[in-house]
């Protein structure tokens, strides 16, 4: 299941130039303390952070809130209600502007873990007058999740909150001077870093920009999902070695890999799609400048993707599809290591029928 992204990716039509650019800046986290899903379940921490966003219109600010849970994933959507509840019995009221769910166990554990990142738009002014004692946010299913705010860490909160939203503000300020933009823009000017990789490259060759924007690329996770599929066939084969005849190593190691060959196709799917249905970039390590340039030769018109990692001069030339075909041959060497295990358990057990 693709994760959900705050700003889904707009395409920029040829003809039509855009020129919209959003810029995002986070605060540091804080503690938000403790929240209590049901009174038999255990308590987890809960954290958040401001985020300032900067576009056409100005800038608007948000908290975020970071909700650890167990098994399952919280469903609260967009337009869900907030109430936040002050020392002094008064409350504010927003509403649920995005959320995003992520994964946090290992990959491949048997057992799933979840958090839930909900952002909501806030006064800041409203904010920092009084010590928060409670957050409410309502689910789908008619419940909701209340965040007891302890005094210490409301009475902690209300003295920072002020600096975490300059803090935000600033980072989305400097993210505004470097051009590290979230949403679609389209403008006649070629960054001075791919004219000079089509100079290089075409010399001779005329070129337009048709299309630039930053967005998420899932470059990193696909090189290291090839990486972790490798190590499991490396451990495999170790491991099918060392199994004893007499034990039931075979079916342990053959469930095992049974298990994980399924993991592995669900998240190389997963990449396939997030590469092949772009979204903007999300302010993490995975973003990338994408420019689409136009190529005039005597053959016609030709079109060139080139991405550069945001922070970085040079275009990437990470080879997505390359990679995910070495994934899938690696996937199917996995599962016919496990095909030869099968076999070597059933045929364990004809010598032993005999």
């Amino acid at each position: 299941m693709v994760m959900n992204r705050f700003f889904l990716l707009i395409a920029v039509l040829l003809a039509q130039p855009i020129s919209a650019q959003v810029f995002r800046g986070e605060s540091e986290l804080f503690g938000l303390e403790k929240y209590v899903p049901h009174p038999k379940e255990s308590t987890k921490d809960v954290l958040g952070w401001v985020r300032y966003y900067i576009g056409e219109k100005g800038g608007s600010t948000y908290i975020v809130i970071s909700i650890p849970h167990s098994t399952d994933e919280i469903e609260i959507s967009r337009n869900n209600n907030v109430y936040i509840e002050y020392a002094n019995k008064k409350y504010s009221k927003t509403q649920v502007h995005s959320t995003e769910t992520n994964r946090l166990s290992k990959p491949y554990s048997r057992d799933k873990l979840f958090e839930t990142l909900v952002e909501c738009p806030v006064d800041e002014s409203e904010l920092c007058k009084r010590r928060i004692k409670k957050i409410c946010i309502e689910t789908d299913n008619d419940d909701e999740y209340e965040i007891e705010v302890e005094w210490y860490w409301g009475t902690f909160l209300n003295k920072m909150l002020p600096t975490y939203f300059t803090e935000a503000k600033k980072s989305a300020e400097k993210r505004k001077e470097r051009k590290e933009f979230l949403t679609d823009t389209f403008g006649e000017k070629i960054p001075e870093n791919i004219k000079k990789y089509l100079e290089e490259k075409f010399p001779e060759q005329s070129y337009n920009l048709i299309q630039l924007d930053t967005v998420y690329m899932p470059f990193r996770s696909i090189a290291l999902l090839e990486y972790a599929i490798k190590n499991e066939i490396a451990d495999l084969i170790y491991k099918s070695a060392e199994t004893e005849e007499g034990d039931n190593g075979y079916s342990k190691l053959i469930e095992k890999g049974d298990s994980i060959v399924k993991e592995f196709k669900d998240e190389l799917a997963r990449y396939v799609d997030e590469f092949e249905t772009i979204y903007a970039a999300e302010g993490g390590n995975d973003d990338y400048q994408r420019a689409v340039i136009e190529i005039i030769n005597y053959n016609g018109k030709e079109k060139e993707t080139l991405y550069t990692r945001v922070g970085e001069e040079n275009p990437t030339e990470f080879d997505f599809r390359k990679t995910e075909e070495e994934c899938n041959t690696d996937i199917k060497e996995l599962e016919e290591l496990v095909h030869k295990l099968r076999k070597k358990k059933n045929e364990k057990i004809e010598k032993e029928e005999i």
